[in-house]
């Protein structure tokens, strides 16, 4: 069990301790979590954010530690990105550099659902 990620920079799936590494790797290292939006269905022939699909907005806590399809930004994967990469350079090479290493990539494609 874990987590999808699913945007323009394709699909992905983490466990939840990978997934929470990461997420605290980038908090370490400068990130400010901007907070999620509530999950939304996607227009399949504008690839545009379509209805409503989460919990009344006014309610959504922001969470980045749930499966409820909310979207991370294109300015939060971007910020997620810039601490990561801040901390490249105390990552020990290998299997774990190269993870942070996609997932940066991933953020900069921009926005995504976390499902």
């Amino acid at each position: 069990m874990g987590v999808d990620i699913s945007g323009k920079g394709g699909d992905v799936h983490f466990n939840w301790q990978t997934w929470r590494a990461l997420l605290t790797l980038a908090y370490d290292y400068g990130w400010k979590p901007a907070g999620t939006e509530p999950g939304r269905w996607v227009d399949p022939e504008t690839g545009e954010l379509d209805e409503q699909m989460s919990p009344n907005p006014d309610e959504w806590d922001g969470s980045y530690f749930t499966n409820g399809f909310q979207w991370v930004t294109d300015e939060d994967a971007a910020h997620i990105a810039d601490a990561l990469e801040q901390a490249l350079d105390d990552i020990l090479g290998g299997e774990g550099k190269q993870r942070v290493s996609d997932f940066i990539a991933y953020c900069r494609a921009g926005v995504f659902s976390i499902g």
